[in-house]
């Protein structure tokens, strides 16, 4: 069957559906654009007197409306005298909002959120790597003495029972409370 079609035929069959559907698509896209140029065609253009005129600035985007408009604002701007400042003998407020502390809780229930990530991706990595518990004991150490701001918070407690949770329910070995809350501690200097 290919044998059949030539090149020429082939180019020439392409050329065809392009013009055409470039053909189509411009009569249907100009052809208010098109009818008036084919009217206005035989006519001769009538050429109207307009008076034109220059903006004083040739790369003005808004033209003569932005002259106006800084023609106003001059004239509404006073010199440095006219202008009064009102004076006080008032010293500012100083208030401790709890906003600031509102803040610092924002950011460590941030850390909270971003750790809570961490241990149940690294709980995820020791369920299916089915890890022993001296490696599982390694990686939590490690990832908690990243966090040594939230050592000392209210958070610790909630923190160590989401680990344990997460134990109970993906690893081969058992943790205990003490064990979770010694990971939080730096590491002790081994014995040589």
């Amino acid at each position: 069957m290919f044998s059949s079609i030539t090149w020429e035929l082939f180019l020439t069959t392409a050329c065809v559906i392009i013009g055409s559907y470039y053909g189509i698509t411009t009569l249907l896209l100009y052809h208010r654009e098109i009818t008036q140029w084919i009217k206005s065609r035989g006519q001769q253009p009538v050429v109207k007197d307009t008076p034109t005129t220059v903006s004083a600035s040739p790369f003005g985007v808004m033209g003569n409306i932005q002259e106006a408009s800084t023609q106003a604002l001059r004239s509404s701007v006073g010199t440095a005298s006219e202008i009064n400042v009102a004076e006080s003998d008032e010293q500012p407020d100083t208030v401790y909002s709890p906003e600031a502390s509102s803040s610092e809780e924002h950011l460590l229930i941030g850390s909270i959120a971003d750790l809570l990530q961490e241990v149940k991706t690294v709980s995820q990595l020791i369920a299916e790597c089915k890890s022993d518990k001296a490696e599982g004991e390694s990686l939590f150490r490690t990832l908690l003495l990243r966090y040594p701001h939230l050592r000392s918070t209210t958070y610790r407690e909630a923190i160590n029972f989401y680990i344990l949770d997460a134990a109970r329910n993906q690893f081969s070995f058992d943790l205990s409370s003490s064990e979770v809350n010694t990971w939080w501690e730096e590491e002790r200097p081994s014995k040589k």
